[in-house]
């Protein structure tokens, strides 16, 4: 009877010791890098602007950006949609870059085209991250944008564009 409990015993502790190198394992997989975030998300983001007006000073005004972002999977970035500032829509287009870091956080910063051409840093917490270790590709995740030469901010979304068959 002894050795019966014995050799559960040893065979318990050599699965564990199992489990503990497979959690680790699993651990790793779940580190993000810029191929993480690849191909096309849908983004929405919504804020505050701050506008010089003269003869006022500055006012504040609620902005909302919705549109595509592709991400190259290299560091690159192009943006295409729609802003809603002051009951105007406007298209917003442009290029930039990011970092994607292995706790899966994502910097970066964007050049918006057009007749105010600006310049606008952002930060993206992913949340959703597949379990492929080859991949590891991000499904969606909450963003935090500013312009601090214009004085805005605005938080909002992603999430990645898929496309099911029929």
């Amino acid at each position: 009877m002894n050795k019966i409990i014995l050799s559960f015993a040893a065979l318990l502790i050599s699965t564990g010791a199992f489990a503990d190198d497979k959690g680790e394992a699993s651990a790793k997989d779940k580190d993000c890098d810029n191929g993480s975030l690849t191909g096309p998300y849908t983004y929405e983001v919504s804020g505050v602007n701050l506008f010089p007006l003269p003869d006022v000073g500055l006012v504040t005004r609620s902005t909302h950006v919705v549109g595509q972002v592709f991400f190259d999977g290299k560091g690159r970035a192009d943006f295409t949609g729609f802003g809603s500032t002051a009951g105007q829509v406007v298209d917003k287009i442009g290029t930039g870059d990011y970092k994607v870091n292995p706790d899966c956080t994502v910097t970066g910063t964007m050049n918006w085209e057009g007749p105010v051409a600006q310049t606008s840093t952002f930060n993206i917490m992913l949340d959703q991250i597949d379990n492929n270790p080859t991949t590891k590709k991000a499904y969606h995740g909450y963003v935090l944008a500013a312009a601090a030469d214009v004085g805005s901010s605005a938080s909002g979304s992603i999430t990645r564009i898929e496309r099911f068959p029929k």
